[in-house]
């Protein structure tokens, strides 16, 4: 029998990686499915120890000064400050390896 859940059921839509709640606990790698409203700013900052890989599933962003829209990917390695805008409603697909919860620097 299939297991059912709802994304509302997890922090910031972060569904898998070294965190609860989560729908598995694993320590390489996580992944979070995330809306952002139009005009919105994400607060720039890096990770120390991870890599970021982002896929735009709806919507239109700027990513450092590059637009992109459904289908995107930017990718941040380590100590990349990240500097996101959101020109529309947007959804992300983001996968972060390793899962380091606590990995995140504001600048």
């Amino acid at each position: 029998m299939p297991r059912f859940d709802d994304l509302s059921n997890y922090v910031r839509g972060w569904l898998i990686g070294d965190f609860e709640p989560s729908l598995l606990r694993v320590k390489d790698f996580e992944i979070c499915i995330t809306q952002h409203s139009a005009g919105e700013f994400s607060q720039p900052h890096y990770h120390k120890e991870s890599t970021e890989i982002n896929v735009v599933s709806d919507g239109e962003i700027e990513v450092n000064g590059r637009r992109l829209s459904k289908g995107g990917i930017f990718v941040y390695e380590a100590f990349e400050v990240s500097d996101v805008k959101f020109i529309t409603d947007t959804s992300l697909v983001v996968i972060r390896f390793p899962s380091s919860p606590f990995d995140k620097v504001e600048v």
